[in-house]
């Protein structure tokens, strides 16, 4: 992992993936798996996320090229947690996520910060 061979670009791939379809952090291993697990498509990584959440390892990882695009901005599935969204709702929402190719609230907010675009107002 972290270097140009074959196998580490294909585990960087497989952690980049892991985060966007999980959406919710940048530490997607830090997560809690037993809450979250199901919005994540089944992967030897999601398997290593299983073990490392159920003996309580603090898996981190620094290489991971994917930021916030505006200050104050936050994950989109989070926003739907705290909204109070049931977990069918949840793994609902985030397909809906992943097809828009939609992570962060600024992904769907216009420039001012004050509107949703109306593209993701109607499907």
């Amino acid at each position: 992992y972290g270097c140009q061979s074959s196998v580490g670009v294909q585990l960087q791939t497989s952690m980049e993936l892991l985060l966007v379809e999980l959406g919710m952090s940048f530490q997607p291993l830090s997560v809690d798996y037993d809450k979250f697990g199901a919005l994540v498509t089944h992967s030897w990584l999601k398997t290593i996320w299983e073990k490392s959440d159920l003996f309580q390892f603090d898996v981190r990882v620094n290489n991971i090229p994917i930021k916030f695009v505006r200050e104050g901005d936050e994950w989109l599935m989070l926003r739907f947690l705290r909204a109070g969204y049931n977990m069918d709702e949840l793994l609902r929402l985030n397909r809906v996520q992943l097809h828009q190719q939609v992570l962060f609230l600024s992904d769907i907010i216009c420039v001012g910060g004050k509107y949703i675009d109306q593209r993701y107002l109607t499907l």
